[in-house]
């Protein structure tokens, strides 16, 4: 048989610059303000009299990456919305949303979020961070040494702008919750309104084709009624015009 000895689960322990911290679970957050420690294993360092040390660097390629595919999302946010509803003044002809009041919204909240200015801060907005919006585009767009220089001397300041309670991300999920909601959102129940619309067209239609056949089978009664009639009346005729020889070759025998 196999044997199994039972140990008491204990909390994990660690000190921090002499201050003694204990974690239910070997992931520790709030020991060290930004950081979160995974603990592996024990140390040994400490049974010979000796502290571990932990150095810890920015990673600011890997900031700098989540900026640039934060761009990215918002151009191709603000592409669809342009391409969606353009209207074609050569071919005077307008895309799937034109009209539609609802993307114009869309973008107007999204820019109203991105454009908010903290209140604090040597990076308060996204143009102290070298990022602009392209007034003839309206597209995104990224100065990258003013990038560089905002992730090397302010980073803390460009982590509260994009990160921060008030901060741009937070602004991003404010402003588009009310599109986003999966039962009412508005998004969710325009979709829904237009799919109603087009099963109410979808049997309009069917009752108007209805209706097509219905005129057209009596028009083809009609028609049918009438080529009967004239040929019953070029018989008629005929035979009107047969009695009346007969008659004039009776008068002229007399």
């Amino acid at each position: 048989t196999n044997s199994y000895t039972e140990r008491e689960a204990k909390n994990a322990e660690l000190t921090i610059d002499g201050i003694p911290i204990t974690s239910q679970s070997n992931t520790v957050e709030n020991a060290v303000e930004g950081v979160t420690l995974t603990l592996n294993q024990t140390t040994t360092g400490s049974e010979n009299g000796k502290a571990t040390r932990l150095a810890l660097t920015r990673d600011d390629a890997a900031t700098n990456k989540t900026i640039q595919e934060f761009v990215t999302a918002y151009n191709n946010v603000i592409s669809t919305i342009s391409a969606q509803t353009k209207y074609d003044m050569d071919a005077q002809q307008g895309s799937a949303l034109t009209g539609e009041a609802l993307p114009r919204r869309i973008q107007s909240d999204i820019r109203n979020a991105i454009s908010h200015t903290l209140s604090t801060g040597e990076v308060r907005n996204l143009s102290q961070a070298g990022i602009t919006i392209n007034l003839s585009t309206g597209m995104m767009e990224v100065d990258q040494k003013k990038l560089d220089a905002a992730l090397k001397d302010n980073s803390q300041d460009l982590a509260r702008l994009f990160s921060g309670k008030e901060g741009i991300g937070q602004r991003m999920v404010d402003g588009t919750e009310a599109y986003l909601k999966k039962k009412d959102g508005l998004l969710a129940v325009t979709n829904d309104n237009i799919t109603k619309s087009i099963k109410d067209i979808d049997k309009q239609m069917a009752v108007a084709e209805a209706r097509i056949e219905t005129t057209m089978e009596a028009y083809r009664k009609q028609f049918s009624g009438l080529d009967k009639m004239m040929s019953q009346m070029g018989g008629i005729s005929q035979y009107l015009g047969q009695q009346l020889a007969m008659l004039g070759n009776m008068n002229d025998k007399k």
